[in-house]
């Protein structure tokens, strides 16, 4: 899978002429930071030599070929409308009206992880270009007018939250449940989950959410702190009930103290992709977090999953006497 390019280190006129010697075969070709750039918005595949998307290839078509300012404008909307970026952006700011541009910025910062302005302010620049921000760097605020969220074929919506993120804040509550349940809903397979403190409530979520006719395995790693002989029992009760009435095979496995402290990120994989995300408690806290795609692969996860054990075998420690 193709890592999403996350910072704009370059203006668009220099993305689209990239995109041209790409498309424009024996006319140049593209230096390798340009087809990664290409690649992480989706205009490129991954073959070698480079070839236009569907997507890359209408927008070339519309702004080079047809010169179609209208066309363009709703091709550049389809590409950025797929990106995980763009989407936790107008998520977070869609329907609230006009917000200040320094607020948006922190956002955009938040979300890249860049303290480039002018990197930031490009992805602004870029949004109102194909219309799903309002935007002019005169004004002190600016309106999202793309609603991401906006109701969509099951198949469809599964489909973009593979490549979605989500910005998570107190203010927001219910809308970071919702993308709690869009990342659950997305899951083909297997839910392979690792939280060092993942608590057992986790559960309550899993089985209002699983389906059976998707998901077929679910493991969760985590740390012993919220370890209890109570955590134990649910455990048993949920992978009973799971396994008969759904079909699902459910395992939880506990990494001591020294592995959980080597490994910091929680990690949400399922076929296809994989998602950074917050902690579970912090997702039902309403606090401040995000959810963004993840380059953790199975293969990183499996050799975590070798080094827990059991969570029924899992001695809990006594408290020592005083």
């Amino acid at each position: 899978m193709t890592e999403r390019l996350l910072v704009l280190e370059t203006s668009w006129s220099a993305i689209e002429a990239a995109l041209a010697l790409v498309a424009e075969s024996g006319s140049g070709v593209p230096s390798a930071n340009d087809l990664a750039r290409l690649r992480g918005l989706g205009l490129v595949g991954d073959e070698t030599p480079p070839t236009m998307t569907l997507a890359g290839r209408r927008y070339w078509m519309a702004r080079f070929v047809h010169e179609d300012a209208v066309a363009g404008r709703e091709s550049l909307a389809e590409i950025l409308s797929d990106h995980p970026v763009v989407i936790a952006f107008c998520a977070a700011l869609w329907g609230s009206g006009p917000r200040p541009v320094t607020g948006a910025l922190r956002l955009i910062r938040q979300l890249t992880k860049s303290s480039s302005d002018v990197a930031n302010r490009r992805w602004l620049a870029l949004m109102n270009s194909a219309g799903l921000i309002v935007y002019n760097q005169k004004n002190p605020t600016l309106k999202v007018t793309f609603n991401p969220n906006e109701l969509a074929p099951a198949e469809e919506a599964e489909e973009r939250e593979r490549t979605s993120a989500h910005v998570l804040a107190p203010e927001r509550p219910y809308s970071n449940l919702m993308a709690l349940r869009s990342v659950l809903r997305s899951a083909r397979e297997f839910i392979w989950w690792y939280d060092p403190h993942m608590p057992a409530k986790v559960l309550e979520t899993l089985f209002a959410e699983l389906d059976g006719t998707k998901v077929r395995e679910v493991r969760i790693l985590s740390g012993p702190a919220n370890i209890t002989a109570q955590a134990k029992g649910e455990f048993e009760r949920f992978k009973r009930e799971m396994r008969s009435e759904r079909a699902i095979g459910a395992a939880w496995k506990v990494l001591d103290k020294a592995e959980q402290s080597r490994r910091h990120d929680r990690i949400f994989l399922t076929k296809g992709h994989a998602k950074n995300m917050p902690p579970f408690n912090t997702i039902l806290a309403g606090s401040v977090g995000e959810i963004l795609a993840s380059e953790i692969k199975p293969s990183d996860f499996e050799q975590w999953w070798k080094l827990g054990t059991d969570i029924e075998s899992y001695a809990i420690p006594t408290a020592p006497k005083l």
